[in-house]
């Protein structure tokens, strides 16, 4: 959502919300209420915008979010409908994130490579999954290609397992979190892998969050 204007991207938000919420699409005097505009006028040149960037999309004779169009005199002439693009449509489950540009938010939506539907069972706006590669951390019960569930948080204490981000190409790696000193190790759980020892001044370590569950798929 890169080419939006704030207050477009917040006009989007409110919209979705409503959608997702109330299943039916805002009138333009709702949306005008929210946002305290003094006119439909304004909010029809921001909902022309966002029909025109291909977040919402306006059909005519269809459907019951409608917006209804008059001529300067005479009756109505036409109804139209307006509804979220594919694009702006809100995707359900855990997103699993794959590499992270440095400097970025983990879920900045860039990062989204697809979605893991579990129910309820992992709630919250802040737990992602990441593919697990290699074997370092089997006698964990972690093994290569194990999607493991993370809660987003940027520390955890020593002996937690955690997802981390190194070097500037911020490479995830799953390991046991551990300090020593003023130095940070990550800690494989298969001895055939050493640890990685990061030094404090490193400027491309982070911490991703806490791992609090793994899943597996079996083919």
């Amino acid at each position: 959502m890169k080419d939006l204007t704030h207050r477009q991207k917040e006009i989007l938000d409110w919209i979705l919300d409503v959608v997702e919420e109330k299943g039916y699409f805002p009138s333009f005097r709702e949306i005008g209420l929210a946002f305290e505009f003094r006119s439909t006028a304004t909010v029809s040149k921001h909902i022309n915008a966002l029909v025109k960037k291909g977040y919402l999309i306006r059909e005519g004779n269809l459907g019951t979010w409608e917006e209804v169009v008059k001529p300067v005199d005479g009756p109505v002439r036409k109804r139209t409908r307006i509804y979220p693009a594919a694009k702006t449509r809100r995707r359900k489950g855990i997103p699993i994130v794959g590499r992270v540009a440095a400097g970025r938010p983990i879920l900045a939506e860039e990062h989204i490579e697809d979605r893991l539907d579990l129910g309820d069972f992992y709630g919250g706006e802040d737990v992602f999954a990441v593919r697990v590669e290699g074997e370092s951390m089997r006698d964990a019960g972690i093994l290569d290609g194990d999607l493991a569930i993370v809660r987003s948080q940027s520390r955890v204490a020593n002996g937690e397992m955690a997802i981390a981000y190194l070097g500037e190409d911020q490479e995830v790696t799953v390991k046991v979190f551990r300090t020593k000193g003023d130095r940070v190790e990550l800690l494989p759980e298969n001895p055939d892998y050493p640890p990685i020892r990061v030094e404090p001044d490193d400027p491309h370590f982070r911490i991703g969050g806490k791992v609090i569950g793994v899943v597996r798929s079996y083919r």
